[in-house]
């Protein structure tokens, strides 16, 4: 194993056999590893869907992850709430000091291309 698995892999199986499990199960515990994935695609509308299969610990603490920031809003579906939670999960490990990394859009106009609409002070920064 130490010599075809990758360090993250040898890493995971000691951190396995260390935490309870036997060495006798090291063989169905690499099999474990191995079948760990994370894929994702963007839909036809521009949505990301995610699919991932995790390691018992870790997709425990991801749930507690997103059960912890899920809400209690009915008026908004469970489903919802949790991609919305998931995407606080994400934001959290992306934050720089403490403050989360928000991706700002940002609109460059040049004189006599702007449009004739009226932007109010107050709403602009």
């Amino acid at each position: 194993m130490a010599e075809h698995g990758t360090a993250s892999h040898t890493g995971k199986t000691v951190r396995y056999i260390r935490s309870g499990m036997a060495l006798d199960d090291a063989a169905r515990l690499s099999a474990m590893v191995e079948q760990c994935t994370c894929d994702w695609h963007h839909d036809d509308d521009g949505m990301l869907v995610l699919r991932a299969r995790l390691m018992p610990d870790e997709g425990a603490r991801l749930v507690q992850a997103i059960r912890a920031l899920e809400g209690s809003d009915t008026a908004v579906p469970l489903a919802a709430r949790r991609a919305s939670a998931l995407a606080m999960v994400a934001e959290a490990a992306c934050a720089e000091d403490g403050k989360p990394s928000v991706p700002e859009i940002v609109v460059n106009l040049r004189p006599g291309n702007a449009s004739s609409e009226h932007v109010d002070d107050a709403t602009a920064e």
